[in-house]
C-alpha cells in the first residue's frame, strides 16, 4: 500500500498494483489481488468511495478509504469473462 494514502490516485494505484500477482492462467479470488480484481472489474457499472482522517498506529493520523462497487466482484464470479489481461500480457 502507499505511504500516503492521502492522495486519492495513490489509493487506487496502490489496489491496481496488486494486478502483478493475478494470476491471469488461473483466474480466481485471492486476498493478495482483491482490490486489483475489483478495480478492472469489467462489469462494475457503480463505485462510490469515501475517506476519513483518524488516528492510527501510535497516534500517528492516517486516511482510512473505502469502496464499493456493483456488481461486487464475488457475487457474479466470473472472473475470466471481467479480469483481463493488459494488452502488453497478451
Amino acid at each position: 500500500m502507499a505511504s500516503d494514502i492521502s492522495n486519492a490516485t495513490l489509493v487506487v494505484q496502490s489496489w491496481y498494483d496488486e494486478g502483478n500477482k493475478y494470476n491471469y492462467q488461473n483466474p480466481s479470488y485471492s486476498t493478495d489481488t482483491a482490490q486489483f480484481v475489483q478495480v478492472v472489474w469489467k462489469a462494475t457499472n457503480t463505485l462510490g468511495c469515501g475517506r476519513t482522517l483518524c488516528n492510527g498506529k501510535n497516534g500517528v493520523p492516517g486516511y482510512f478509504v473505502r469502496c464499493f462497487y456493483l456488481p461486487w466482484v464475488n457475487a457474479t464470479g466470473d472472473y475470466p469473462a471481467n479480469v483481463q489481461a493488459p494488452m502488453n500480457q497478451c
